[in-house]
């Protein structure tokens, strides 16, 4: 087989991805063309599968039957029990072939196929070769993916599985009745292997291009990515044209590789093994993958939804000015010790303690609440910090908006020298929900890891009232500065005398007073009002009136209005008594 140089450069291109395990298959019923079984019989492919059923089943060799109807038939007449097992039997008398064999000793993060078959898994346990990993049946979007290893490839089954067929989970997609079940089914799984198709290539192998699945995984797969256009992926289609091939490119971003399903796998897997090419473990993928909160720092990201701090990693400078002005901390303030302690700090320590000590203890949460402004963030932030670099802990912050993945925290999971796992979780109210199955998923599994949650105090009464939250072992309140605390910003603060504002040159005693007279406001507004040297209304005022258009000056309003109302008050309710509405903010900035 020639296989010509751009088709050689798609394929080295497709082993860049395998070895950071970020390639995705998707399988058609065209990978098994070309197999028969003992008797002579050609594996059933498209709508094969209904002359089959109208000849063994209905009685009726010549009727001209789609397969769904050809199905329909079946069941009403023999019961869908019947038809399940006449389709186990028949598919499973078929043996795999060399495309099945290739595909099994090439780690793909994931497979997805649209066929019934068994003809994968059974490659898998071929024992003439080396498969790359464990193939794992997924066909339904309840089954359990927090289990699998790093040595497991999940295969799912869109359209259910022949072992499975008289399950709801692995039912088959026959009728149209079943396409409902599927749709409704195939929608969850979708959303919730989301993150498979993020930074992934995709290959499809087995699909004609004119076939009706293909075209739906594909929308499917940019709705749930909210993108017009994936990133570069192949399809494996002999004989396309140039209008085909540019048609493919341009609308889905898919290059055609001019090989037949066999081919292009076989090919695949010899320039894999030629080039000695290894799947990088996860932890070394993981250093290639970096997470930049701010312009001076960058993290180890874990997966998509986490990234590790390390004393190393917080390299950019301190800001103290902008800290103490009521900025958010950055990484070099939390290294540097700008912020003062307050006195949760010490307790939320005391309370984790025991699972310093013994880390193996079953899997916690605690939760830091106040009002807003009262230093939660910067709170967690420090502790994260001197978890990591004082106890040698391993201190996980997650990406907001992305999913609670246990996959990528097992691997971190040392038996022989344990370590306990922190993961912090901020606005934890909105996502209270997933937090208990991911607390619980830690405690089935047994991953030491502790759970710090920030939420404002509101917000979590809130949650508290119409959610469970027992999961919550302890809850740290953030509220009025104590005298240690007062003495311990004022310490801070004469460390940095361009931060004193109007306190600077003042006795410390008056400087204790004229806090003291601001100590029950929030942590952020009193500094901000002693560090700007006047009230806060006024800084308000001066920053309103320094907006440039009076729409922002309006989006200004509504969001701090927003801010101070509640964050789950709908928009529709706060847009009347302040006579607007932010669709036009939307439509005229961009977003």
């Amino acid at each position: 087989m020639v296989i010509d140089d751009k088709t050689q450069v798609a394929l080295e291109s497709i082993c860049d991805h395998l070895t950071e395990r970020s390639a995705c298959l998707f399988l058609g019923a065209g990978v098994n063309y070309g197999i028969e079984n003992a008797k002579g019989v050609r594996c059933p492919l498209g709508n094969d599968l209904a002359e089959h059923i109208c000849r063994d089943l209905l009685d009726s060799p010549n009727e001209k039957l789609t397969l769904s109807d050809a199905a329909e038939m079946a069941r009403h007449k023999l019961g869908s029990a019947a038809v399940s097992e006449y389709v186990y039997r028949l598919l499973d008398s078929f043996p795999y072939g060399t495309a099945q064999l290739a595909l099994v000793q090439l780690p793909w993060d994931c497979i997805y196929t649209t066929n019934y078959d068994l003809l994968v898994e059974k490659a898998a346990r071929d024992k003439t070769i080396v498969p790359a990993g464990n193939v794992f049946q997924v066909f339904s979007a309840t089954d359990d993916i927090n289990k699998l290893s790093e040595e497991d490839i999940p295969y799912y089954k869109l359209h259910g599985s022949a072992d499975h067929a008289n399950t709801p989970e692995g039912r088959l997609i026959l009728t149209r009745e079943d396409y409902r079940h599927y749709q409704k089914h195939r929608t969850k799984l979708f959303k919730r292997l989301k993150r498979d198709l993020l930074g992934r290539t995709l290959i499809f192998v087995g699909y004609s291009m004119a076939d009706d699945n293909l075209r739906e995984i594909l929308d499917a797969c940019r709705e749930e990515l909210n993108i017009e256009t994936l990133p570069l992926s192949y399809a494996v289609r002999p004989g396309s044209t140039p209008l085909q091939e540019t048609f493919w490119r341009e609308k889905y971003n898919i290059q055609l590789l001019p090989l037949d399903a066999a081919e292009f796998l076989v090919a695949l897997k010899d320039t894999w093994q030629l080039q000695n090419r290894v799947a990088l473990p996860l932890v070394e993928r993981q250093g290639y993958a970096f997470l930049l909160p701010d312009a001076d720092n960058r993290f180890q990201k874990i997966g998509e939804s986490f990234y590790m701090v390390r004393a190393p990693d917080c390299t950019g400078l301190a800001n103290p000015a902008a800290f103490f002005k009521g900025a958010e901390p950055t990484w070099g303030d939390i290294r540097d010790k700008i912020p003062p302690i307050r006195d949760a700090f010490d307790h939320l320590m005391e309370g984790i303690f025991p699972e310093l000590v013994e880390p193996t203890l079953k899997a916690s949460a605690y939760l830091v609440t106040g009002a807003a402004g009262t230093g939660k963030t910067t709170l967690l932030r420090t502790a994260a910090y001197d978890l990591a670099n004082s106890y040698g802990a391993i201190a996980l912050m997650h990406i907001s908006g992305t999913p609670f993945d246990m996959r990528f925290i097992r691997p971190l999971v040392d038996k022989e020298q344990p370590k306990r796992i922190f993961i912090i979780i901020s606005h934890a109210s909105e996502r209270i929900v997933d937090i208990g199955h991911f607390v619980n998923a830690l405690r089935q599994h047994k991953v030491p890891a502790t759970i710090l949650l920030e939420e404002r105090l509101s917000q979590w009464e809130i949650a508290k009232q119409y959610l469970d939250t027992k999961f919550v072992s302890e809850e740290y309140v953030l509220g009025a500065l104590s005298d240690r605390e007062i003495n311990e910003i004022l310490a801070a603060l004469a460390k940095y005398p361009t931060c004193l504002g109007k306190l600077e040159g003042l006795p410390l005693e008056e400087q204790r007073e004229h806090f003291e007279r601001l100590a029950e406001k929030d942590l952020l507004v009193a500094l901000r009002e002693l560090t700007s040297g006047t009230n806060f209304d006024a800084i308000v005022r001066d920053e309103y009136a320094r907006i440039p258009s009076a729409i922002a000056q309006r989006a200004y309003v509504f969001v701090a209005a927003l801010g101070r109302i509640d964050r789950s008050c709908l928009f529709c309710t706060a847009e009347g008594p302040f006579r607007m509405c932010p669709w036009p903010l939307i439509f005229r900035h961009g977003g």
